[in-house]
């Protein structure tokens, strides 16, 4: 079997944990951008997509010409006869400035799939807005992310440690900042709002360029209760900062949202998380996680400083709440991400078309 996959401008460890697990199992794997290499000549029998459907933010006759490339790329690929495979992220593209080509190119995408991988069964009703049901119940395909237990290695760095402080609640933000969907700004402005709670907020990821971060920066001095670490994190700093953190938060707007990497990174290593109730939450536990709905911008923002508000209740009663909960959602990821779970799953996906898996 070969298998051609294309690979974003940034680094996912989802797709890098996958396309590892498909070549365990024989599977010969090559990567592209936006057309595959020698496409006409490959023997690949296989296209794997995820967030091919992203279109280009910049001028619009890119983003067109781009439209049009990845069009014939899923064209010639149905031509030679090749299996099409679509991971479903999100429900639409984070932060689209072209949002009518964005949503073509959804639908052709999913119209093109022979079956669209769906990470909870409850994202199946987010294909509606691009495929009927008829085509939703063919095509859609359950197949669990794989978690992140030990994916990261533990490393102690000073900086880390000296964040922790007594009697004090660490609320952690982790990931790339330079999104407007994921509200940094919000959190930042409801940290300053609470300063004289028990709280320490911590902000940790990368930012588009020097000046965001100068920017954040601006916003945060004087502020002894946030810190901010405005850059990547490298891969030996992430277990330790999910280990001093108490709580992870996520308040990312749900218009694009319906699976998160970072709520099931923050379970994978033991933490509960604030976060709107995302199809990706719905078969978790509500009383293991801070999970809200919201209306509207201000009333989104009340909720989250509510929940901020309701962890630290619980953890002033007693700490060990929130890592007990994180505790039981560690288990929850042992037992139904695992990779040997995933594997079998995509074993039958891709050897019998899924002939063999419960839809």
């Amino acid at each position: 079997m070969r298998l051609l996959y294309n690979r974003g401008k940034g680094e996912s460890e989802h797709l890098n944990r996958n396309i590892r697990m498909f070549e365990s199992f024989g599977v010969d794997c090559e990567s592209f951008r936006t057309i595959p290499r020698h496409f006409f000549l490959s023997k690949a029998n296989m296209l794997y997509l995820n967030w091919y459907e992203n279109i280009y933010n910049g001028f619009l006759p890119v983003a067109i010409g781009q439209y049009i490339v990845k069009c014939f790329v899923i064209d010639v690929a149905k031509i030679k006869g090749m299996r099409i495979y679509t991971s479903q992220h999100n429900r639409i593209q984070h932060d689209s400035k072209h949002q009518s080509l964005s949503r073509k190119m959804f639908t052709k995408i999913y119209g093109s799939s022979d079956k669209i991988i769906v990470f909870n069964e409850g994202a199946t009703k987010n294909l509606e807005m691009y495929i009927s049901k008829e085509k939703i119940k063919e095509k859609a395909y359950f197949i669990p992310p794989v978690n992140y237990i030990g994916v990261y290695p533990y490393v102690e760095h000073l900086w880390i440690s000296n964040i922790k402080a007594n009697d004090t609640m660490i609320v952690l933000f982790i990931g790339s900042l330079n999104h407007p969907y994921k509200n940094v700004e919000m959190v930042i402005d409801i940290a300053k709002e609470i300063a004289s709670e028990k709280i320490k907020f911590v902000f940790a990821g990368k930012v588009n360029d020097p000046e965001q971060a100068i920017y954040f920066e601006k916003k945060i001095l004087g502020h002894s209760n946030i810190v901010g670490v405005f850059r990547f994190i490298k891969d030996d700093e992430m277990a330790h900062l999910l280990e001093i953190a108490d709580i992870v938060i996520m308040p990312y707007d749900v218009e694009s949202i319906s699976n998160s990497g970072t709520a099931r990174l923050a379970f994978s290593y033991g933490r509960t998380i604030i976060c709107p109730l995302i199809s990706s939450l719905e078969s978790i536990p509500h009383d293991l996680v801070y999970t809200y709905t919201y209306t509207d911008k201000i009333n989104h923002r009340s909720k989250v400083k509510e929940m901020i508000l309701n962890a630290l209740s619980d953890y002033m009663i007693n700490p060990e709440v929130l890592y007990n909960k994180g505790k039981m959602l560690k288990k929850i990821m042992e037992m139904n991400n695992s990779e040997e779970v995933v594997r079998e799953k995509y074993i039958g996906l891709f050897i019998n078309d899924g002939s063999d898996l419960e839809s």
